[in-house]
């Protein structure tokens, strides 16, 4: 199910293009050039991959749109912004009544993941498998900890 802060979040990459000068054109190029530099990618969607690209990327020299995350936590935030998008007053009320436009913890806080992953591993390692009943899980198991 899609939500408001995606469809904000796309009208954002449009907004952010139109105000720096991203043209039909400049976009055209920047998809070909993406093209003939990857043309040896494995992908099954190249404007995924594209998009993707284009956060590393700067628009010939334009600078690029800030990612989904950064987004939810800055512009996401900016009511009379985010009116300005959205205009209808049907998405507007659907933005109004998210979350995640008033949440001051951050969606999305990777702060500390290496300590959270490093004792998740700690942890494994101190299973004792013979707490584990069945034949197929003993063997997950096993063969995560080994």
């Amino acid at each position: 199910m899609l939500s408001i802060a995606e469809l904000a979040y796309s009208l954002y990459i449009e907004d952010w293009k139109q105000t720096h000068g991203v043209t039909r054109e400049v976009e055209m190029q920047c998809k070909k050039q993406f093209f003939c530099n990857n043309i040896d990618m494995l992908s099954d969607w190249f404007e995924k991959s594209y998009q993707d690209s284009q956060l590393d990327s700067d628009y010939q020299g334009r600078g690029t749109y800030v990612g989904y995350y950064e987004f939810i936590h800055n512009e996401y935030k900016d009511e009379s912004y985010m009116k300005e998008l959205l205009e209808d007053p049907v998405l507007i009320q659907k933005y109004m009544d998210d979350p995640r436009r008033t949440n001051e913890r951050p969606f999305f806080d990777a702060s500390g993941w290496w300590d959270n992953f490093a004792q998740g591993i700690r942890d494994l390692h101190a299973i004792d498998i013979s707490d584990f009943g069945s034949i197929a899980t003993t063997a997950i198991v096993t063969e995560a900890v080994n």
